[in-house]
């Protein structure tokens, strides 16, 4: 276990096997704050609170990315649809 100040910057319940975070996942991948906190409540699971209630917390960012994945579609496609016909 990590001492008081290493759980600050590095908590338990976020390291995998080698020391690998779930920041350093959620970083590499450039997944942003809700795909970043659907990783991250995915991967720690069962380790620091009740695991349902992790996966329910993941559940509600993946919604919450998805419903602004299609009002960002339907602004594009409103968009697109309004071009003139001359382009």
């Amino acid at each position: 276990m990590n001492s008081s100040a290493e759980q600050v910057v590095k908590p338990d319940h976020y390291q995998g096997k080698g020391g690998l975070q779930a920041i350093d996942v959620i970083e590499a991948f450039g997944l942003g704050f809700s795909l970043g906190n659907v990783i991250k409540y995915v991967l720690r699971a069962g380790k620091k609170e009740d695991r349902l209630q992790d996966l329910e917390k993941a559940m509600e960012y993946l919604k919450f990315e998805i419903e602004n994945t299609k009002k960002i579609v339907k602004e594009v496609e409103e968009y697109i649809a309004n071009l003139p016909d001359d382009l």
